[in-house]
């Protein structure tokens, strides 16, 4: 039994959804309790969603004015996430990226992640895990790493044949503490908007990745906030809340048993008919796709080379020339020096390696 007002019409739905998702954790776990821990993490999310929705129907049912015109919520309808076509309504995968601010392997894919967003973004889904990676250094020890300068030499390697910039040198001169707090600030961002919380999150891997500085700090994490857009100081005031959240990431981790980064979960209609764990190429994603969505789409592109950057702020060499298919970096970097002469993007370099940005966006 849920407290929830009768606005939302979702007492019959609620229902047999809590129905399905109590048999099923009964049949999956050892005890009762177990049972219904599990049952309540499952369902506590979509449960709080439609008694917050009632909450407002009801301030919209009392006071009809008091939203202006076109405020009125549909209930069990999430608009953003329906496409309508031909009066039928188009499935889509989803796909849950379990990852972390501090990832290198996650920031190693990048190429093959960018360009699958490209080719297929109108088929799927895409939702980032924060999957806490680096609580704090108390008592750590993961795939070896005990200490701050063991990650220095574990990112020169992991990223050695990725072509992707890495400098590292911040392990041995000032360490970060934990990931969590830039994974707060995402989940911080994503309260404001999503597509700029995914901006942030690139732009943190930047900071750390190529130019070194510490994303734990929060003066960075504000920094980089202002410059993709984000108000800082709601970044702030949203803090407490994006640790609900972000604990919610935490328990979601630990429900799917991911324990390694990046893993990838694909579902169709809420199933999950594959798994990618770790390290991953382009073809295994898109593979997954076309053996579980055979109707889906590549998407077209006219001219490549400049699309790239109107989807993407920022992009590397690495994903440069994969993603247009380039053999070789001096043919990817011919034509990224004919896009710097015709003042189409700038190059920003570091010892690292260098970034090509869109002068759209600056």
């Amino acid at each position: 039994a849920h407290v929830a007002l009768p606005f939302t019409s979702a007492g019959t739905s609620d229902a047999l959804f809590d129905a399905e998702s109590l048999s099923s954790a009964i049949e999956s776990e050892k005890d009762i309790e177990s049972a219904f821990h599990l049952f309540y993490n499952n369902r506590i999310s979509s449960i709080t969603e439609h008694n917050n929705l009632g909450r407002r129907l009801k301030k919209s049912f009392l006071y009809p004015d008091a939203g202006g015109k076109n405020q009125f919520e549909v209930p069990l309808v999430d608009q953003k996430k329906i496409s309508i076509k031909n009066n039928e309504v188009k499935n889509k995968m989803e796909i849950l990226y379990f990852t972390d601010p501090i990832c290198s392997t996650c920031w190693s894919i990048q190429p093959q992640l960018r360009k699958f967003k490209i080719d297929y973004s109108e088929n799927f889904d895409f939702e980032h895990i924060m999957g806490g990676l680096l609580p704090s250094w108390n008592n750590f020890n993961r795939g070896g790493i005990t200490q701050p300068k063991d990650v220095y030499a574990h990112w020169i390697e992991a990223l050695r044949q990725s072509g992707m910039p890495v400098d590292g040198t911040i392990w041995l001169s000032q360490p970060l503490s934990s990931s969590f707090p830039p994974s707060i600030a995402f989940k911080a961002a994503s309260i404001q908007n999503k597509e700029k919380a995914v901006a942030l999150l690139r732009m943190l891997n930047e900071n750390l990745f190529i130019h070194n500085l510490n994303i734990a700090d929060l003066e960075v994490i504000s920094n980089a906030a202002k410059e993709v857009g984000l108000d800082p100081p709601r970044l702030l005031m949203d803090w407490e809340k994006a640790e609900i959240l972000f604990n919610k990431d935490l328990m979601i981790t630990a429900e799917n048993n991911v324990a390694v980064f990046p893993t990838m979960i694909f579902k169709m209609n809420g199933s999950v008919v594959a798994t990618l764990i770790g390290e991953q190429n382009y073809t295994s994603m898109e593979n997954i796709l076309l053996q579980y969505y055979p109707d889906c789409k590549k998407n077209s592109i006219d001219n490549l080379p400049k699309e790239i950057f109107k989807t993407f702020d920022s992009i590397t060499l690495a994903e440069f020339k994969f993603i247009n298919n380039h053999s070789s970096n001096r043919e990817a970097k011919h034509i990224l020096n004919s896009l710097l002469n015709e003042g189409y993007i700038i190059e920003r370099k570091s010892p690292a390696g260098s970034l090509f940005l869109s002068t759209i966006a600056a």
